[in-house]
């Protein structure tokens, strides 16, 4: 993606480093139980492939700051439906689900 987006080796190992630290940092906060906040588990992100090919196509297009505000937004988005998965896990059963991730997969 740092090559799709014209960085610099230096921004590069910067953009990556400063990743590394969001993901422990937020690695640890959602392992703590603040209220709303955090799950209480330790729950470590897991890297899905199913942003890659998005994130790559708009990086060569628009840049590497527009991968950025893809990723804050997604981020966004996946902590506002977060709230409402209880309510939504009737509609959204294992069979359903279970083809979704098959989907995501292939």
């Amino acid at each position: 993606m740092a090559a799709a987006g014209k960085l610099s080796h230096d921004e590069a190992r910067n953009a990556l480093a400063l990743s590394m630290v969001a993901v422990a940092f937020l690695t640890i906060l959602q392992s703590l139980r603040f209220g709303w906040l955090g799950s209480g588990y330790l729950c470590p992100p897991v890297v899905s492939a199913i942003y890659l090919p998005p994130s790559i196509a708009a990086a060569a297009k628009f840049g590497f700051p527009t991968v950025c505000g893809m990723v804050i937004f997604a981020g966004a988005c996946e902590a506002l439906v977060a709230g409402s998965v209880n309510r939504l896990r009737k509609f959204f059963r294992a069979g359903v689900s279970g083809v979704a991730m098959i989907a995501v997969g292939i």
